[in-house]
């Protein structure tokens, strides 16, 4: 693997993070009942 499909890998799970945060928030905020300890985990 050369670094072009590291970063396309890298990207992509950005991507993938970044359609599921908020769903993560919200799982995160009702376990701690706190925004910024949610925050401090994501």
């Amino acid at each position: 693997m050369h670094a072009g499909q590291d970063l396309g890998s890298i990207e992509e799970a950005t991507r993938q993070f970044v359609d599921a945060r908020p769903k993560l928030f919200g799982i995160a905020y009702r376990v701690l009942g706190s925004t910024v300890e949610a925050e401090d985990v994501l």
